[in-house]
């Protein structure tokens, strides 16, 4: 079969939808080489007729292929341009959940597991009110999966160990990513507390991720994530000292009047 345009009187669009069902069959059937081929043909012919949708497909399953051959990092650069260009575009939901749910899961992979989840817990809500049943309940299941393993990673941890630190640290992350902000800061403090015999650096970078989420929850948390950046400030290197001083700089703006 050929990875030409089905045919010179279709329209650009329909001649990449083609390309696209038949890169789909031969991924189907095994033929991975030739379903990565025309793909990137249907990228190629998508782009060139600015179809943003189809262009954000094609992305999306080569990445597929990429992340089947362990090439991982292209696979995060292909669905960055893909998922900037549904945000750009306004692709039409599916297609973006499609996208936003591959680019967590490599996220994930990657070790940003916050965002990730983020990306998953956003795609599992446009899937459901879309009515994508298996769509939803695939990746409800790798939700869950990472949370197992953020919980269990706790329950291993040696108690006062840098490792229990970290791993409160990443649960509060994949609770944040989940939207789950009051068990994220309960995980947060733990790690903070956790931290206070630890290394000043390790203290620190604990400390500097606990104080952002107290800024963000609001002026009742300010005072004392202003504590915890006056703790954490010499610890730092001063690559960080701007933000710690906008992180200050917020919490006096919107300190409550008396």
């Amino acid at each position: 079969m050929s990875d030409s345009p089905p045919s010179q009187s279709l329209d650009p669009a329909a001649s990449v939808q083609g390309l696209l069902d038949l890169a789909r069959a031969r991924a189907k059937a095994g033929d991975s080489e030739g379903a990565g081929r025309t793909f990137a043909a249907a990228l190629h012919l998508a782009e060139t007729h600015g179809l943003w949708g189809p262009t954000a497909q094609a992305q999306s399953w080569l990445a597929g292929i990429d992340v089947r051959r362990g090439r991982l990092s292209l696979a995060r650069e292909r669905l960055d341009r893909a998922h900037a260009l549904c945000v750009q575009h306004a692709v039409e939901p599916g297609t973006t959940a499609e996208v936003a749910a591959q680019l967590g899961q490599v996220l994930v992979f990657q070790g940003s597991v916050g965002a990730g989840v983020a990306l998953m817990s956003e795609a599992v809500a446009t899937f459901r009110s879309l009515g994508c049943t298996t769509e939803c309940d695939e990746l409800e299941l790798a939700l869950a999966a990472v949370q197992s393993r953020v919980d269990q990673a706790v329950r291993d941890a040696k108690t006062g160990s840098e490792a229990e630190a970290h791993a409160w640290l990443r649960r509060a992350e994949v609770r944040l990513g989940l939207g789950s902000r009051g068990p994220a800061r309960e995980d947060l403090a733990r790690a903070w507390a956790t931290a206070a015999p630890l290394p000043p650096e390790t203290r620190a970078r604990v400390g500097l991720d606990y104080s952002r989420l107290l800024v963000a929850e609001g002026p009742e948390h300010h005072d004392a994530a202003r504590a915890v950046l006056q703790a954490v400030r010499a610890s730092l290197h001063e690559a960080d000292w701007p933000e710690v001083d906008a992180l200050v700089a917020r919490t006096h703006a919107t300190a409550p009047e008396t």
